[in-house]
């Protein structure tokens, strides 16, 4: 009776796992080991715990909040969650800092849904295989709707 208590617990245990796989959605960030990038994790205010409000750096978004050892939210991650960089694209020498990428379902006339950034024609993207992307795998290459054309990834 043991082990078909067991047999049907472990089932049990997958079927449920199955289920919530397909649930799941979210972000997620490296804690331990500290990541590289959170080169400023020992610097103020990073690297104590999340002041509550928390402070404005540059944004309200400006913390990447993770468990403390005293059960509060650390910033000792530094500011490594945000590891992109704005104003990238191809054929651009240097990111500038403030463009944004595309963001494709807006419709704002100010964001644009595909922009040659630097406007050049000597960069294109070289990864246009579908199998080798992972957003907007629909489109054909270089066409209207293949709004990350010149995003640095398809490099």
């Amino acid at each position: 009776i043991f082990f078909r208590m067991m047999q049907f617990n472990t089932k049990a245990v997958w079927l449920v796992v199955t289920m919530a796989v397909g649930m799941a959605s979210g972000h997620g960030t490296v804690v331990y080991p500290p990541p590289r990038n959170g080169v400023d994790r020992d610097l103020p205010p990073w690297n104590g715990p999340v002041p509550q409000p928390p402070l404005d750096v540059e944004s309200a978004t400006g913390w990447c909040p993770v468990p403390g050892p005293d059960g509060k939210v650390s910033g000792r991650n530094g500011q490594s969650c945000f590891w992109f960089s704005n104003g990238c694209a191809l054929g651009c020498d240097r990111c500038d800092g403030t463009s944004r990428g595309p963001i494709p379902m807006s419709g704002d006339p100010h964001y644009h849904r595909k922009f040659n950034l630097c406007n050049t024609t000597t960069k294109v993207a070289t990864i246009c295989d579908p199998k080798l992307r992972t957003v907007n795998t629909g489109a054909e290459c270089g066409a209207d709707d293949d709004w990350y054309y010149y995003s640095p990834w398809r490099a």
